[in-house]
């Protein structure tokens, strides 16, 4: 209990069920010994469900259904381990630059032609470097494409020197633009 307190850690209760398919049964003993062989070489008890396999295959099934009662309680950081995936990666080709992933440290590189609706919005506190950020992908659409940009500035922070090669510029404030 103290690695709870501690370390910020959360108990879990946990199921864990292993579907093996074989073609043979003689091909099945094999696979399930050597599941079994890898689980005590790391300390872990795996159970075969003898005459209990309609039941496993439903809880192994992803229908929210748990009809084998076999559980045990893990730490957040034994249960980790479990997750095949923790970092999503982002890499399009013919995508822009659009930071750093902080988990894993490589570059993302978003397309969003490829997304069901492509529009984007940036927020942000005061001087956190939104309209860096924007002219940065603005000039990188330019360049790359011959997609057509607009900018829609309610408060006039984009002047129209800076975006008339680029795009087309509306302003909520003043309509004579």
């Amino acid at each position: 209990m103290d690695d709870v307190r501690e370390n910020d850690q959360c108990l879990f209760y946990v199921g864990v069920t292993i579907l093996i398919v074989a073609d043979s049964k003689q091909e099945l003993e094999s696979i399930s010994e050597t599941i079994e062989t890898i689980g005590k070489s790391n300390s872990c008890t795996i159970d075969v469900h003898y005459l209990k396999q309609r039941e496993a295959l439903n809880t192994a099934l992803p229908i929210g259904v748990r009809q084998v009662e076999t559980m045990r309680t893990l730490l957040t950081q034994s249960l980790a381990v479990l997750m095949p995936f923790n970092v999503q990666e982002l890499n399009d080709a013919g995508g822009n630059y659009y930071g750093i992933n902080q988990v894993s440290r490589n570059i993302n590189i978003g397309n969003r032609k490829k997304l069901i609706n492509g529009n984007g919005f940036t927020f942000g506190v005061p001087r956190s470097g939104k309209s860096f950020f924007c002219k940065m992908e603005m000039g990188s659409v330019f360049l790359s494409s011959d997609d057509e940009i607009i900018v829609i500035d309610p408060m006039n922070g984009a002047t129209r020197w800076q975006l008339k090669r680029l795009s087309t510029y509306a302003s909520l404030l003043n309509k004579n633009i």
